[in-house]
């Protein structure tokens, strides 16, 4: 909860250095393409100031290279390198 300052909201620090001052965020599906060309979606994606963060969000057993196809484990891991390619960093989130 942002805090009041002087007439005005002040966001902890470390909010402050993440996100910036305004300390506001876009978290939207976001459509890239992928280092081979695919089409790809990732989750979602917080930008600000230049900073991006996809976020994937699944179950253990969908990144379990044991309990998935090996096909689908590859696929996931493509994606998954083609986002830190494009600069973006990845965080997987449990459902």
């Amino acid at each position: 909860r942002l805090q009041q300052h002087g007439g005005g909201p002040v966001q902890p620090p470390v909010q402050r250095d993440l996100w910036g001052e305004e300390g506001r965020v876009s978290l939207l599906p976001i459509h890239f393409y992928d280092i081979c060309q695919n089409s790809r979606y990732a989750d979602f994606m917080l930008e600000n100031q230049g900073r991006r963060v996809a976020i994937e969000i699944d179950d253990e057993r969908s990144h379990h290279k044991g309990l998935v196809a090996s096909g689908k484990f590859y696929d996931d891991l493509l994606k998954q390198n083609s986002m830190v390619y494009l600069g973006w960093a990845v965080r997987q989130m449990p459902l």
